[in-house]
């Protein structure tokens, strides 16, 4: 799985628009493997670097007969500097007629500064 999201973060919430893969190899009986999602995840553990949070989100996938799609998972992760933080996630999709898949993996988060910002830094 290999997914691509941007978005805002608010403190202990985060909001984003997510496009991905659901698997790299060919699936007998799967007529896509290609998404797009909203998805809102909040942060239940702050501890110094340390986060842990859960995610929900809702979206479409491409060219299916059932299009529909809905998102639980978790994570926990560690937040390197302001910029880069890592994380270990997993969690499950529903799709149709109680089709399920099970999802696990690895993150990178890059945070980018404000490039359009009034504010003037001292």
């Amino acid at each position: 799985m290999a997914t691509v999201e941007v978005g805002k973060t608010w403190d202990p919430v985060s909001a984003g628009v997510a496009v991905g893969r659901m698997n790299f190899t060919k699936q007998p009986g799967v007529d896509t493997v290609w998404y797009l999602e909203l998805r809102t995840t909040y942060n239940v553990l702050l501890k110094n670097d340390f986060f842990a949070g859960i995610s929900f989100g809702t979206g479409h996938i491409f060219n299916a007969k059932e299009s529909f799609l809905t998102e639980f998972s978790y994570n926990i992760g560690y937040s390197i500097n302001q910029s880069v933080s890592v994380s270990l996630f997993q969690g499950l999709y529903f799709s149709g007629e109680g089709l399920r898949y099970w999802f696990s993996g690895a993150g990178l988060t890059l945070n980018f500064p404000k490039i359009f910002s009034n504010q003037k830094t001292k």
